[in-house]
């Protein structure tokens, strides 16, 4: 394979008997000193070494040389000269197309018996070609080796042959222009070919042995012409029934001859695949062979042979095919514009490549738009087909197929997929292709054609073969899935082009857009159903309710008459997960708290009524709010008189975060229960909240008021 050895590096050597290569992966060898073939001598080489089961690294076949076996064979050579039979008889049976591309074909060498204009030949191979033919090994032994020359005809095809002078080199001086050993041609079988034998001499025996040897299958028939046999008294042909004419021959499904005139015309047939089908000719009184010239022109076959000119002589073969190395493409995007791909607009389908898709207008009623030809994809490892399309139109697309040995495009290759109207977006369509028997070999050619009404317009962003198809999917996204009470939670499906979707609750349908707008907690599910036919539900997503922060207003109580200027404002129980506590009066934001004790001293500088509002927000802002109402008015002589004749008070008693209000504001003094004093201040608020819970004494004036803090 390539940069692995120096120099030209060969793979098949062709010599004596058969041979098979099977399941073999190939690395390297369409690199330029790679070469599949090599020809060795001048063996017996059986005709059909079979291949099978061959993959490669890069797509088409390896690269493969010869020598040009086309050249006039010239007299005085052996049979290892490359213008021998038995040198040029290299044949490959190709049974699963994977050598060479196409199913049950040959891989034939340039001489012209085996060639007939109808093959073809890929650009990396010299002197080698593919052809629907297929070939048996035809041997003639006879004692004293007798020259002959075989020539193959057929209406419409060239005539090609070739002189095969048969003697022993050993006793024969070279320059005599003698071919050693037995005759040995490779013939086609099958196609209705005529195969003339014209021999020189009959030799000593009074027989000739004809086989068609082993590797062919059973039903494989040749028809050969033996000129001149005919006048040989007594002839007789071993192995085959003799029928009256010609036709009868043609006709028969068993070994089968005919004396027709001067000539014995012979059909072989196989009924196995077993060695060696033998039909001996033999007769009893030998006769003398008119001179072989089969061209007619008063030379030879074997003096034309000794001068090194051809005595058939062969018709010119038509110019072959040449194929490019394929290169499997899988896969078309359009991305340049005013490229199509290889892919073609028929029947009055109109449009180009712009933007990076394919627009097709249509303008008749059975529009085609036709790949190239000879895709060589093969169908058992692309079980699908991607479309990626938008349409101005509800319709469908007609999707035909033609494969190796059915290149045609018909009923029993095509299936029908639906298209939805939706010229704003693309939609990926899969097709499953392996529902159909025909889906198998070698795909060749491929043609849409998209049937949604003329005048409208269809879009092609991409068309490939695909191995697999994506699995469905549905999935739910939500930026929060925990809200609070009032609130909602937005939950989003992944969407795709011409998919249906559906959210459901528990078993109730709530919605069919790509979003739903929850309100409610619960677990919520999204089935959808794609544009491929694909349906699937998705996992849950669970919603749920935050609980709204506690809090109160705690001190003073709702709707408070007060004659200070100031209030102390103490929240009551309240959550654990406050994340802020905002204080407002009439509106104005006063303070925010983010830590406990969440209390506020508020000033009421002015006689009337004031709202205060706390506002408590949690760590997944949830929002409570708590109010009241405090009316500041003055105060009167009773007032002052009742103040300064009753005993002043502080409350609550006991207090849980201790704070206390006095009635009034006054001087004061706190004591501990022993008598210690720990504080001293003038207001009617007292802050013992850092002072340990216990029992207190409280001097306002000449009263003294015992407290609690718990």
């Amino acid at each position: 394979g390539e940069d692995v050895f120096v120099g030209e590096r060969k793979l098949n050597r062709g010599y004596d008997g058969s041979c098979t290569i099977k399941d073999c992966h190939m690395i390297g060898w369409q690199a330029s000193n790679a070469n599949y073939v090599q020809n060795t001598g001048g063996a017996m080489k059986h005709v059909n070494y079979r291949v099978s089961g061959m993959t490669m690294d890069n797509p088409g076949p390896p690269r493969m040389a010869f020598p040009d076996y086309s050249i006039i064979p010239k007299g005085g050579v052996g049979a290892n000269d490359i213008s021998h039979p038995r040198f040029w008889s290299y044949i490959h049976w190709d049974i699963d197309g994977s050598l060479g591309g196409k199913k049950n074909t040959s891989i034939i060498t340039n001489h012209q018996l085996e060639r007939d204009g109808s093959e073809v030949r890929y650009e990396n191979w010299t002197n080698l070609f593919r052809t629907d033919r297929r070939f048996a090994y035809m041997l003639v032994d006879a004692t004293g080796d007798p020259k002959m020359t075989l020539v193959r005809t057929k209406a419409g095809t060239p005539k090609a042959g070739q002189y095969y002078i048969n003697t022993d080199l050993k006793t024969t001086k070279a320059e005599d222009g003698y071919y050693g050993t037995f005759i040995h041609f490779p013939v086609i079988v099958n196609d209705g070919f005529l195969y003339t034998m014209q021999f020189e001499s009959l030799g000593t025996g009074k027989s000739v042995n004809i086989q068609m040897m082993d590797d062919y299958i059973a039903g494989d028939q040749v028809l050969y012409r033996i000129k001149e046999f005919g006048r040989l008294p007594g002839v007789t042909v071993s192995n085959a029934s003799k029928l009256g004419s010609l036709t009868e021959v043609q006709g028969a499904t068993q070994n089968a001859f005919a004396v027709v005139g001067n000539d014995v015309y012979l059909k072989m047939v196989s009924t196995a695949s077993t060695p060696d089908i033998s039909c001996r000719v033999s007769w009893t009184t030998d006769i003398t062979l008119p001179m072989l010239d089969t061209d007619g022109d008063g030379t030879s076959d074997y003096q034309e042979s000794v001068a090194g000119t051809d005595p058939i002589p062969n018709d010119p073969i038509p110019v072959n095919l040449v194929l490019p190395v394929p290169t499997i493409k899988t896969v078309w995007e359009f991305a340049t514009n005013g490229d199509s791909e290889g892919w073609s607009l028929a029947k009055g389908l109109v449009g180009s490549v712009t933007g990076g898709s394919q627009l097709l207008n249509i303008n008749s009623v059975d529009p085609n738009f036709v790949s190239a030809a000879n895709l060589m994809v093969p169908a058992e490892n692309y079980t699908y087909l991607r479309f990626r399309i938008k349409s101005d139109n509800a319709g469908t697309l007609q999707v035909y197929f033609g494969r190796d040995g059915a290149t045609a495009f018909s009923s029993a290759r095509v299936l029908i997929l639906p298209i939805q109207d939706n010229a704003n977006d693309f939609i990926d369509y899969y097709i499953d292709m392996s529902t159909l028997p025909e889906w198998k070999d070698n795909i060749f050619q491929l043609r849409l054609d998209p049937e949604i009404g003329t005048g409208n317009n269809m879009t092609i962003d991409r068309i490939s073969f695909e191995k697999t198809k994506p699995a469905c999917t549905a999935t739910i996204t939500a930026p929060v899935t925990v809200f609070c009470p009032g609130g909602s939670a937005l939950l989003s499906a992944n969407t795709s082009p011409g998919a249906a979707y559906k959210w459901l609750n528990g078993g109730t349908i709530l919605g069919s857009s790509a979003t739903y707008t929850a309100k409610a907690a619960g677990s919520y599910t999204l089935e959808v159903l794609n544009a491929s036919g694909c349906s699937i539900l998705s996992s849950p997503k669970v919603v749920s309710l935050n609980a709204l922060p506690i809090i109160n207003i705690s001190n003073p109580t709702k709707d408070t008459t007060l004659t200070s200027a100031t209030v102390v404002v103490r929240l009551g129980t309240t959550s654990t997960n406050l994340k802020s506590v905002s204080y407002y009066l009439d509106g104005v934001l006063l303070k925010t708290f983010t830590t406990a004790p969440y209390t506020q001293t508020v000033s009421l500088p002015t006689l009337k009524t004031y709202k205060v509002k706390v506002v408590a927000t949690n760590t997944l802002d949830c929002v409570s709010a708590d109010s009241v109402k405090i009316t500041r008015t003055q105060a009167t002589a009773l007032d002052n008189e009742l103040f300064n004749s009753q005993d002043l008070s502080a409350f609550p008693n006991p207090s849980i975060d201790g704070y206390f209000n006095l009635s009034q504001t006054c001087n004061w003094k706190v004591y501990s229960i022993l008598g210690n004093e720990l504080k001293a201040g003038n207001s009617n608020l007292i802050d013992l909240s850092e002072n340990p819970k216990g029992v207190y004494l409280i001097k306002m004036k000449d009263k003294i008021q015992r407290v609690v803090k718990e």
